[in-house]
């Protein structure tokens, strides 16, 4: 996916079409198959890169249990601990 075209449209898009956008991409996340898919490729210790939204940034965690639609992980700098969606994280090749 070209995200340079994506954001050329969200910035033309009206805000009732963002809002659209929005609750259609809400929806899908929320797929009980796609929240299936993630969670098997996950396991308590493995460690996840994640995206903060608050801070604008990616972030390393360890997993610490797994949750229907999110997981519960300690952040690796600072020790906080926080529950982030599935569709927030990446998976990393290697476990701690």
């Amino acid at each position: 996916m070209n995200f340079s075209d994506v954001l050329k449209v969200l910035n033309e898009a009206s805000a009732f079409e963002l809002f659209r956008m929005r609750a259609a991409i809400s929806v899908a996340l929320d797929e009980p198959a796609r929240l299936q898919a993630i969670q098997a490729r996950l396991q308590a210790g493995q460690s996840v890169e994640y995206f903060d939204a608050r801070a604008n940034a990616q972030r390393i965690g360890t997993i610490l249990e797994l949750r229907r639609k999110t997981a519960l992980i300690v952040d690796r700098d600072d020790g906080k601990r926080w529950l982030i969606d599935y569709c927030e994280r990446r998976q990393l090749l290697r476990k701690t």
